[in-house]
């Protein structure tokens, strides 16, 4: 079995956010610079190769510009944004926590901004662009969000 591993040094996105802990736990706004690696494993196309780089790399790079720069909310139940003419008013179970202005908003259908969330977030990213071929058995996205801290998730094809 081969693989590939794309990391990269510009494949880091700046984020801020805030984090749900649990019940009435949230923790105040904040940011990371994220890094972003990939690591791919099956076996060779009948080109001899595990999968385009310039694909790939093209894929990753344009979800990091989406993220880059701006504040992650995650719509949920208990996350509420309310539109206040160039601002977002964020709310927490009905209490405002927080004041953005919407051009450095990215509205994200996941259930946190957490690490774990995000690896699941690209993920789902990457496997709606159908670039893989059959041969491929597995990928392993990791985010880096600060030096010892780093999630992963690994995605099987069927």
């Amino acid at each position: 079995m081969y693989s590939i591993k794309i990391f990269r040094d510009d494949f880091v996105f700046s984020s801020g956010h805030i984090m749900i802990y649990g019940e009435n736990l949230i923790e105040a706004s904040h940011g990371h610079n994220y890094k972003v690696e990939l690591e791919i494993f099956g076996e060779l196309n009948e080109y001899g190769l595990l999968i385009d780089f310039r694909e790939i790399k093209k894929i990753l790079k344009n979800l990091i510009e989406e993220l880059n720069q701006n504040f992650l909310i995650p719509q949920n139940k208990d996350i509420l944004v309310k539109d206040n003419d160039s601002l977002y008013d964020v709310y927490y179970r009905e209490e405002k926590i927080i004041s953005l202005k919407k051009e450095i908003v990215v509205l994200l259908n996941i259930s946190n901004i957490s690490s774990e969330n995000l690896c699941l977030y690209f993920t789902n990213k990457i496997i709606n662009k159908n670039i893989f071929h059959k041969k491929i058995e597995y990928f392993i996205l990791t985010i880096k969000e600060s030096y010892g801290q780093k999630a992963t998730y690994r995605h099987t094809f069927q």
